[in-house]
């Protein structure tokens, strides 16, 4: 015999369903949500080749210790790699090096 949901069985699932939607982003953040790269103007030329040997790049923060995006979000990267940017008046500069 099939059983049938009542008026107040789907109240519940709704409210239910509302709540995990409510509480799922909390449990959700990111695990670097507070990491700040300070990105610093260089007076240093950069040659754009391909190589990350000049003097600009010396003196930048660099961003690595990633953490897994896909396929979950549950732990660190497994391929080492690292960002560092800098600028100048007119340009960004953004250089990735993955090991």
């Amino acid at each position: 015999m099939p059983y049938f949901f009542s008026l107040s069985d789907y109240k519940r699932l709704f409210l239910v369903g509302c709540l995990s939607l409510v509480l799922l982003p909390l449990s959700a953040q990111k695990k670097n949500e507070n990491f700040r790269l300070h990105i610093r103007k260089t007076s240093q030329p950069i040659t754009i080749d391909g190589i990350a040997d000049d003097l600009a790049w010396k003196d930048t923060e660099a961003a690595k210790d990633f953490f897994m995006v896909l396929p979950m979000d549950k732990g660190k990267a497994t391929q080492q790699s690292e960002i560092r940017m800098t600028y100048v008046d007119e340009y960004i500069y953004l250089v990735a090096t993955f090991y």
